[in-house]
């Protein structure tokens, strides 16, 4: 995991060099992301793997998707102050039935490097509450065995892309979100229940795109 975050950052901060640079042949800024802009983005995510294990001639797939819908204002050009609302869904087959739902809500901060009217590179910057759940189901014997895990915490969730305005008022967005959540746990297995006292730490990798829509007011 810490190796895919490397590769994300470097290759962020590879663009932005870029982005930067070419800048300074700019005379005029004509930024699409301008002051007391408001913007409402709806984004999502999915992957999906499936895992061959010959020894044992069984396949295990795992099924990633999300939804995201932020909404803030542009306090400064490039300076976008609002909210975000993420919603994880993870499913897994095989050995172990997997199934992990999680909840985030913060608020959000958002600042677009470029003045260009073509686009620019961005980052995003969210802490906030975290509701997670996981269900995992056993096979032993012919019998179910059913761990449950549900907790809650503070999560963290950086956000690195490109925005491509399509038209004046809609925008494109392609990026990956980097994510951190530090929960306490409560779990149950089969009936019977007992709270861990340590921390988990959940952190994932997952590319994104959506659209998004500037007006000029919310109403």
């Amino acid at each position: 995991m810490l190796k895919y975050k490397s590769i994300c950052f470097a290759v962020f901060f590879l663009l932005l060099s870029t982005s930067l640079f070419s800048q300074e042949k700019d005379t005029i800024i004509s930024t699409p992301f301008k002051k007391e802009k408001w913007l409402i983005g709806l984004s999502g995510s999915f992957s999906s793997n499936t895992n061959n294990i010959s020894s044992t001639s069984k396949t295990n797939s795992t099924n990633n998707y999300g939804l995201e819908i932020k909404i803030g204002k542009f306090k400064k050009d490039r300076w976008l102050l609002g909210g975000v609302l993420l919603a994880e869904r993870n499913n897994g087959n095989g050995n172990i039935k997997r199934d992990v739902e999680s909840f985030f809500l913060a608020p959000m901060t958002s600042y677009y490097f470029s003045m260009s009217k073509d686009g620019s590179l961005f980052i995003s910057l969210a802490a906030g509450y975290i509701k997670y759940r996981e269900e995992n189901t056993f096979t032993s014997n012919s019998d179910n065995l059913k761990e449950i895990l549900n907790g809650n915490g503070l999560g963290l969730v950086v956000n690195l892309g490109y925005s491509y305005p399509i038209t004046n008022h809609v925008t494109f967005d392609i990026g990956v979100n980097l994510t951190n959540y530090w929960l306490t746990i409560n779990k149950e297995s089969n009936g019977s229940s007992s709270f861990l006292n340590t921390s988990a730490k959940i952190d994932g990798v997952n590319f994104a795109f959506g659209f998004n829509v500037l007006l000029d007011k919310l109403f």
